[in-house]
């Protein structure tokens, strides 16, 4: 079943019962066409580089 945090947004997948707090069932669960949140991810950021100093052209 899929959970939806009321705050952050965030939603997770899981078969245990979620209760307090603030999670609630999320709606999109029910629906037959819905996509899991790992189909809707956006592309990772990028690593930041680890050099230090002056950047030169």
């Amino acid at each position: 079943m899929l959970y939806r945090n009321k705050k952050t947004g965030a939603v997770i997948e899981t078969d245990c019962l979620i209760s307090g707090g603030d999670w609630e069932p999320d709606r999109a669960d029910a629906a037959p066409d819905a996509t899991s949140e790992a189909d809707t991810e956006a592309d990772p950021p990028t690593a930041k580089s680890k050099r230090k100093g002056r950047a030169t052209v």
